[in-house]
């Protein structure tokens, strides 16, 4: 089942989330459009990249 991702990218996240699909070789649509960006992907990749997205929040909470 593909869900989507609804978010207008901020530098902080695109870079994070773009990475994890570049990195993962994740299959995803991406959809550019005036409100933001769209992602569609498999529901199991979702999880992987919320979990990706935590630790990202998380070393950047530890860092001064």
């Amino acid at each position: 089942m593909r869900v989507a991702l609804d978010s207008v990218f901020k530098d902080t996240y695109a870079d994070v989330i773009l990475g994890y699909i570049n990195d993962t070789e994740t299959e995803a649509e991406i959809d550019i459009c005036q409100e933001g960006v769209k992602v569609y992907l498999l529901e199991r990749d979702l999880r992987k990249l919320l979990h990706r997205i935590d630790e990202f929040k998380e070393l950047n909470k530890e860092q001064p």
